[in-house]
């Protein structure tokens, strides 16, 4: 990513965040779960094992999506956010060796306390444009008074 990141005073409200997308492979799972000091559960990187317990196949951990999510807002804002809340709804599951996108729309902009706030709805999509994971993000962004 080139240029400067944008500052609060370049946000408005209905902007959509630059998405973030990933194929998530068996790898990423299990190197998620070694950064997080766990080993990986078998019903998100056996297929076979997931589907013994009703699983269509292998799924995406719900704290890895968040991370993806995480991803999106940092790679839009980058040293210019604080990721003050972030809140997630898993809806459906999203299937491992499957492409999943981040994406997300400015819904808000107000300062409170001082600090330049960016309310933002977030969600992951599946390859079929459903949304299988649906949250808020609560962002303090940086101003350019403050920069």
């Amino acid at each position: 990513m080139s240029g400067q990141p944008p500052y609060y005073e370049d946000l408005s409200v209905g902007m959509e965040i630059p998405m973030f997308s990933v194929t998530v492979r068996v790898e990423d799972v299990q190197r998620f779960a070694g950064v997080n000091d766990r080993p990986a559960s078998a019903m998100h990187t056996d297929s076979t094992r997931a589907r013994e317990i009703g699983l269509p196949s292998a799924i995406v951990p719900g704290p890895l999506k968040c991370a993806y999510l995480g991803n999106m807002l940092t790679n839009w804002l980058r040293d210019h956010v604080w990721i003050m809340d972030l809140a997630v709804d898993f809806k459906e599951v999203d299937q491992v060796n499957s492409s999943i996108v981040a994406k997300g729309v400015v819904r808000e902009l107000a300062v409170r306390d001082g600090k330049h706030i960016a309310e933002c709805e977030v969600w992951i999509e599946n390859a079929q444009g459903r949304r299988t994971s649906v949250g808020a993000a609560t962002l303090a962004v940086l101003s350019r008074s403050e920069a």
